[in-house]
């Protein structure tokens, strides 16, 4: 087994660890596959590394309530080589893995430290993601220069006010000054994040909308059905891990997805790009808004 492997089975051993009532050593090692002997060796790494596992009766976990004020590198104590094969492997992983979201997740609720955004962020926003960081915290309007629109054919400056992160700092909610409207900017289409210093003023305004399948935000909320080949599953839950728990198998090896849309641009993307092994079963006004977009490609 690679070193890649082994830090990834350790990842996931940690991600079951901060269960509120605890897990058993038979209990994780059924999960994953492995021996127990080889559970005990994962958690005894991770509390050399600095992870306080508490075991109560056999049942370890992590107490996730436990504040500190360390920074993660004091906790963990990692060395360059340690830092550099972890952040590695985290790289690998794809931006949109359930595995990669919830490591991230959890990594951040237990030491309450945003340093682990080094780990998971492209290098090239990395300093864009600080700086917005650091606006959230003082709650002052930034303006993010030459920002890319979603269809690529503007690109202009948007006065914000950065109040929230998306899973693995992809997108940033920020009420924008020009539209009086909560948006969602995609971290990678921000030229540089120049600070204006000027304190917020419309926190009473900012909400944080929920997300949906295929990561599209808005006040719609759409019921779609869709019928799909196997390969067309498989596909979807690479893409957009969230969507397994709406998929069940039919007949003739084939999927069914159910679920709340907020916008048909985020799940018409993906259904055109396999027009041939999806059918868009309801609604009828999602079928139309596809045909339009087909029309559109013949001409």
């Amino acid at each position: 087994m690679t070193d890649q492997e082994k830090i990834k089975r350790t990842l996931k051993v940690l991600m079951d660890l901060p269960s509120p009532f605890g897990i058993t050593i038979n209990e994780l090692s059924t999960r994953h596959d492995i021996t127990e002997r080889t559970v005990y060796r994962y958690i005894r790494t991770l509390r050399e590394t600095g992870f306080v596992i508490e075991n109560n009766n056999g049942y370890f976990k992590i107490d996730k309530d436990q504040q500190t004020s360390k920074d993660i590198s004091e906790l963990l104590h990692f060395s360059r080589e340690e830092s550099y094969v972890l952040q590695k492997a985290i790289h690998n992983l794809d931006e949109n893995n359930v595995i990669k979201q919830n490591l991230v997740q959890k990594l951040y609720s237990l030491y309450n430290s945003r340093n682990i955004a080094n780990s998971i962020i492209q290098k090239n926003v990395g300093e864009n993601v600080r700086l917005l960081c650091d606006a959230i915290d003082n709650k002052s309007r930034v303006v993010l220069k030459n920002y890319q629109s979603a269809n690529g054919s503007t690109i202009s400056d948007r006065k914000v006010e950065p109040f929230a992160f998306t899973t693995n700092y992809i997108s940033l909610w920020g009420y924008d000054l020009e539209k009086n409207d909560n948006r969602l900017f995609k971290t990678a289409r921000i030229g540089k994040v120049e600070s204006s210093y000027e304190a917020w003023k419309y926190e009473h305004k900012h909400l944080q909308q929920e997300l949906d399948v295929f990561r599209m935000a808005g006040k719609e909320q759409t019921h779609i059905i869709l019928d799909m080949s196997m390969r067309a599953a498989n596909l979807m839950t690479e893409e957009y891990p969230l969507s397994e728990k709406y998929l069940t198998s039919i007949p003739h090896n084939r999927f069914r997805f159910q679920g709340i849309i907020h916008s048909y641009h985020g799940a018409g993307r993906f259904i055109l790009g396999l027009m041939d092994e999806i059918e868009v079963i309801e609604p009828e006004d999602f079928k139309k808004y596809l045909n339009k977009k087909i029309e559109k490609k013949r001409f």
